[in-house]
């Protein structure tokens, strides 16, 4: 009976063997002294041992899970799979084994108490996972670096999950907002997180917040909305983002990047204000005034009110930038904007009280818009309050600045334009300039006769330049002791199709104001190149004769001038020194320190300068002797007072004397008698132009004079 039943034992323990040798699984049995009596050659494969009795006797603790995957210490009190034999309990789990190699091996376990011989033992079984942590440490890793560039960037990533819920809330984002990841409901996230409108005012609705927009399928592209946490200074973000799907189409949430634009969005606006706003006053410039004017005209059109435009111009700002600086000038730019918002009502405004209701063309000039009136005495009534405003003197840099303005004011018609209305508030503004200045007049139909004319007149030299009507005359400068003819001056005169020839008188001032003074210049200058090269090639050296042109300041301020003078004298192949430039001593005071720099270059080209009409502008003898001027001319007025009994004598003696220790030439103008020649003559005046002599005469006749005259002729009358 023992011989059978231990036949049935090792019978059993065969097939338990060769169960446990067919096994992918590793299996061990540990007994009631914590050592492995059994282990199937899959767990020692597992294990990196050649056979499973390598193992059978070996304590399972210090043999299989000493330490952990770290590397450190595992201590056996710790150890799960012992505790199975105190408490007697099955575990699942995973866990680390020691290789034979001292390599760690990832398993999924199972094990169980079972009774054994000698009392309470264990039974493990493991399978190798190693392949599975790995990817789930690849995953982590991944997952880890993912959290980290996500938490780096300076965009804002907020992301949710199919249902709504916020899955994902990185650094920049937890910034913009002031608070920390919170789960809450979709319909919640705009009062939580205090979503706005673009308007940075109206709250933002739930079906408007762009994640929910992009769970929805929507792609979001620069949706801009405003972050405004109550303890910090609002944000405005442009987001952009988009449903997150699988390949199959299903949705997983849905991401947004959300990107702070809140100081570009500043610095824009800064921008704006700048192009349509005068940087010294604030006030709005010129394409403001016509924008806002272009509106209010639009609205009295439907309404029937009427729009007033009022343009102010300072009487006599050059003085104070001349005798105070540019610093107090600006200064009292800024003060009278203030002075004349202060001084218009609400009633007055083109939109909304405040600065805004006054516009800076530039330099001295302003504009007050008004709408909404009902009657043209309101316009007249607001001017007087502008004059008003102007009268108490402004306090600048510890000193009392009086200012005042000349007012010009249009009302709106039906078919009037922003600039139509300006243009006529300008022609307004320079009647009330002729009329003295610190008043203001209303835009009538005589001013705008007025300017038609003057369009007119305009338009008439535009084409006398365009179509040859111009001429040059040209009136003889001789020596005073023997009435030698030695230079010439060009005068331009217009050969006008039904008004005749008309002096520079009747046209110059036109020119100037229209800028047409340019092209007129022009032509003078290259005409007059021109003349002297014929006059050279017939007389050569024997009537060194020079031709002295007028140069406005216009074409002093150009800075192409020097350029322009040296190509005329080259394409007529005049010579330089028969070209003289005349400079009148007003245009020199007036421009300060600008001509200085610019006489010296043409000093250099090699033609003379004339000084013209001197004794009117008051120049100091300090300030001529830093001028590289060559020839003065006597104003005619000084040489009109000179008489048989001495009166006006003293005054162009002083000059002829100081002009003469400058080494500096005068001319005598408007000499008209012979006792005004002989008196000039005993003051040692070197030379002499005037009607005694000769009037302006066009260049044939100038031609034969000339031809006269190399041949030893003089002039007598």
């Amino acid at each position: 009976m023992a011989a059978e039943e231990a036949n049935q034992a090792e019978e059993g323990s065969d097939l338990l063997s060769r169960v446990l040798g067919h096994l992918d699984e590793g299996v061990h049995v540990v007994d009631d002294r914590l050592r492995i009596t059994l282990m199937n050659p899959a767990g020692a494969a597992m294990l990196g041992y050649r056979s499973p009795d390598e193992l059978v006797g070996l304590p399972v603790h210090e043999t299989l899970h000493h330490k952990r995957a770290d590397g450190s210490a595992f201590p056996a009190d710790e150890c799960p799979h012992l505790a199975v034999l105190h408490t007697g309990q099955s575990i699942r789990g995973e866990d680390w084994f020691v290789r034979k190699d001292g390599s760690m091996l990832a398993i999924g376990y199972s094990a169980a108490p079972i009774p054994l011989p000698g009392g309470l033992g264990m039974v493990v079984a493991f399978h190798d996972i190693t392949g599975r942590r790995r990817a789930e440490l690849d995953r982590e890793r991944e997952r880890e670096f993912v959290e980290a560039v996500l938490e780096s960037l300076d965009e804002g990533i907020v992301a949710c999950d199919a249902d709504g819920e916020l899955s994902l809330f990185n650094r920049a984002t937890r910034e913009m907002h002031g608070v920390s990841q919170e789960a809450s409901a979709p319909e919640d996230w705009a009062g939580r997180y205090d979503l706005l409108m673009p308007d940075g005012s109206t709250p933002m609705k739930t079906d408007d917040i762009p994640l929910l927009r992009a769970l929805r399928g929507e792609r979001v592209r620069d949706s801009e909305l405003v972050i405004a946490p109550q303890d910090r200074p609002q944000r405005r973000v442009l987001c952009n983002g988009q449903r997150i799907e699988t390949r199959d189409g299903r949705t997983l949430g849905a991401v947004v990047a959300m990107r702070d634009v809140t100081e570009r969005r500043r610095a824009e606006e800064r921008l704006a204000h700048q192009a349509v706003h005068d940087s010294l006053t604030g006030l709005p410039n010129r394409a403001l005034l016509l924008d806002r004017l272009g509106h209010a005209l639009a609205a009295s059109r439907r309404d029937g009110s009427t729009v007033a435009t009022l343009l102010l111009d300072l009487d006599h700002f050059k003085l104070v930038n001349d005798s105070l600086g540019h610093p107090v000038g600006d200064e009292l730019l800024v003060a009278v904007a203030a002075r004349l918002g202060q001084a218009l009502r609400a009633a007055d405004t083109i939109g909304r009280p405040g600065p805004e209701i006054v516009a800076h063309l530039g330099g001295d000039e302003f504009v007050v818009l008004c709408e909404r009136l009902t009657r043209e005495h309101d316009a007249i009534r607001i001017a007087e309050r502008m004059v008003d405003a102007l009268r108490t003197p402004f306090e600048l840099g510890g000193q009392q600045v009086f200012a005042s303005a000349s007012i010009g004011i249009a009302l709106s018609s039906a078919d009037g334009t922003p600039e139509s209305q300006l243009h006529d508030a300008a022609a307004a503004l320079d009647r009330a300039k002729e009329r003295g200045r610190a008043r203001y007049e209303l835009f009538d139909e005589a001013i705008a006769a007025r300017v038609v004319d003057r369009l007119q007149r305009e338009n008439e030299l535009r084409r006398a330049i365009d179509q040859d009507e111009l001429r040059l005359y040209y009136q003889p400068i001789v020596s005073v002791p023997d009435r030698r003819i030695v230079a010439a001056e060009a005068l331009v005169r217009w050969v006008h199709p039904e008004r005749g020839t008309l002096a520079p008188a009747e046209f110059i001032e036109l020119a100037e104001e229209s800028g047409l003074i340019l092209p007129l210049g022009t032509w003078v200058l290259e005409e007059a190149c021109r003349q002297i090269a014929r006059w050279q090639q017939r007389f050569g050296d024997k009537l060194p004769l020079r031709v002295s042109i007028n140069v406005s300041a216009h074409q002093l301020a150009q800075p192409e001038i020097i350029d322009q003078i040296e190509r005329a004298i080259s394409e007529a192949g005049a010579d330089p020194g028969r070209l003289a430039l005349e400079i009148t001593e007003t245009v020199l005071m007036e421009h300060g320190e600008a001509p200085v720099t610019t006489l010296e270059p043409l000093k250099r080209l090699g033609s003379p300068l004339v000084l013209d009409d001197f004794g009117t502008g008051y120049s100091s003898l300090s300030y001529l002797r830093r001028l590289p001027i060559d020839i003065l001319k006597l104003d005619q007025s000084f040489v009109a007072e000179l008489g048989p009994t001495g009166e006006g004598r003293g005054i162009v003696a002083a000059i002829l004397q100081m002009a003469h220790v400058l080494d500096t030439t005068v001319v005598a103008e408007g000499v008209e008698t012979e006792e005004q020649l002989q008196l000039l003559a005993e003051m040692g005046c070197d030379l002499a132009q005037g009607y005694l002599f000769a009037r302006p005469m066009p260049a044939h006749e100038m031609t034969d004079l000339l031809a006269a005259a190399a041949v030893g002729g003089t002039l007598a009358h």
